[in-house]
């Protein structure tokens, strides 16, 4: 009995000198990745390792090719100059995999995440997700080098059931009962493979690479064919206690209002949506109101889109300024309940509603500041994103799983990684 506690003790002591040392491996390599060339002396400063540790690390890094040196740099003092290191992003890619409703957008990107392709993937009617995603990996991309590719990232407009692996969406033709992502994991045996709401991903691309990286709480409201909203709590991504965090498109504005494939009524998804307000000035069309997005469309409503309707509505469209100053009122009161629950330091706008322009988001801000407690929203930016580019979900969930999940001494296969 005391051989086997002293063998456990040893193991344990093993297994947390292993931990502390992926972990320093961790901070050096972001502290690289972060910087635009950086040199042993100051990454000593900056983690407070020693100078020995810090060379050894840098060292496997080196060996593992996950930096390369790029020449000397400046010396403060008469020496040596020093070796400055950066980021090899030739060394690896991260396939990433956005999932809409029209079907599949696809990017791979190299280790500083910048994109190395991309496309998109109708999905066949009667085909399965699974082996259309399996298509798209093995078959469809043409620059996909399968000994650097470290996972598979998927992000996803719709809830995800952490506890019980499911998928809950009111935009994707998926069954509540369906069990699609053990099926999708199943494809990859041999690579990670990571999904998550689409909404998170865009806040933590806004976080990483917008000029928002210094901001620590920071909501992302994605307003497309649905409304979800991505939240950023000190650094990180919120999940909540099941991975159900985000949901802001079913809080319910009118509980006499119309039913929600979720079951509640008067969701905002049903008032504010992007096809809702598309809908909204057709209708107003029809009803003989005037409208310059008639004669922008050519009298093919099929091609209304919301770029069409923010012409007619920077050009003082009557029936369009009605029906956006009433989106806007709406929008107002959500965010004053999302302020008042979350107090966040900014509230970004994006997922296409920014296409709208700086006269809606004007519109927003006032209506926000007249229904909401004054002390607490003029605390908050309201502000539309700076990354316009809708593969930015793609380079946030590539970027996630690089600074949470991956494992640079292990990056073994694992049950599917839902964050």
């Amino acid at each position: 009995m005391k051989l086997a506690g002293n063998r456990r003790g040893r193991d344990l002591v093993i297994k947390n000198q292993q931990l502390i040392k992926e972990t320093n491996l961790k901070n050096v390599f972001s502290l690289i990745y972060s910087s635009s060339g950086i040199s042993r002396v100051n990454l000593v400063e900056l983690t407070g390792l020693s100078p020995t540790t810090v060379s050894a690390l840098v060292e496997e890094l080196l060996e593992y090719e996950l930096i390369c040196t790029m020449g000397v740099g400046e010396s403060k003092t008469s020496g040596r100059k020093p070796i400055m290191l950066e980021v090899n992003r030739d060394c690896a890619q991260i396939a990433t995999i956005a999932w809409q409703k029209s079907g599949f957008s696809f990017s791979l990107l190299d280790l500083g995440c910048s994109e190395i392709e991309e496309f998109s993937v109708i999905v066949p009617s009667g085909a399965a997700f699974e082996d259309v995603i399996e298509e798209i990996i093995t078959n469809r991309s043409q620059l996909i080098d399968t000994e650097k590719i470290l996972a598979i990232c998927l992000s996803i407009p719709a809830i995800i059931d952490s506890t019980n692996k499911k998928v809950i969406t009111s935009v994707l033709d998926i069954d509540e009962n369906d069990d699609i992502l053990s099926r999708i994991n199943n494809k990859f045996p041999e690579l990670p493979v990571m999904i998550g709401n689409e909404s998170a991903f865009y806040a933590y691309a806004e976080h990483e690479f917008s000029s928002l990286q210094d901001t620590r709480n920071l909501i992302y409201i994605n307003i497309n064919v649905g409304v979800g909203a991505g939240i950023i709590q000190n650094g990180e991504i919120y999940r909540g206690a099941h991975g159900m965090a985000g949901e802001f498109g079913h809080i319910s504005m009118d509980v006499n209002g119309p039913e929600c494939s979720c079951g509640n009524r008067g969701c905002l998804e049903r008032l504010i949506k992007t096809p809702r307000i598309i809908e909204l000035v057709i209708d107003g069309i029809k009803n003989g109101k005037h409208s310059e997005v008639e004669a922008l469309c050519i009298g093919d409503f099929s091609m209304i889109d919301i770029p069409m309707i923010a012409v007619a509505y920077n050009n003082g469209d009557e029936l369009v300024t009605e029906i956006l100053s009433d989106v806007a009122r709406i929008l107002s009161f959500a965010l004053n309940n999302i302020i008042s629950f979350y107090d966040p330091k900014t509230i970004v706008l994006g997922g296409g509603i920014e296409r709208l322009g700086p006269a809606f988001l004007g519109e927003v801000r006032t209506q926000t500041k007249i229904a909401g407690f004054r002390k607490i929203v003029s605390s908050v930016d309201i502000i539309f994103t700076e990354l316009s580019s809708f593969n930015y979900r793609n380079k946030g969930a590539a970027k996630y799983y690089l600074d949470n999940i991956f494992r640079i001494s292990g990056n073994k296969k694992d049950e599917l990684i839902i964050c």
